[in-house]
């Protein structure tokens, strides 16, 4: 099923309030690498960077401000 107009831009003012997006600059050797070594642990490319970013958090969750917990997405 289609979404509306109107849950489009619900989504995407919500996305603009909570949502972040990096973007990184890498040789096209390092990304085949890293598709690569994402897919051996079963990975997508974002689901691998999205741990490793929520790891880096964890093991310096002592030394960054504390991040208020998401909202669930509607």
């Amino acid at each position: 099923m289609a979404l509306s107009e109107a849950k489009k831009r619900a989504n995407r003012r919500w996305d603009a309030e909570h949502m972040h997006i990096f973007s990184v600059k890498v040789t096209n050797r390092d990304a085949d690498a890293f598709r690569a070594a994402a897919a051996r642990e079963g990975l997508t490319p974002h689901g691998a960077l999205l741990r490793a970013v929520r790891e880096m958090i964890a093991r310096h969750a002592g030394e960054v401000p504390s991040v208020e917990p998401e909202e669930p997405r509607r």
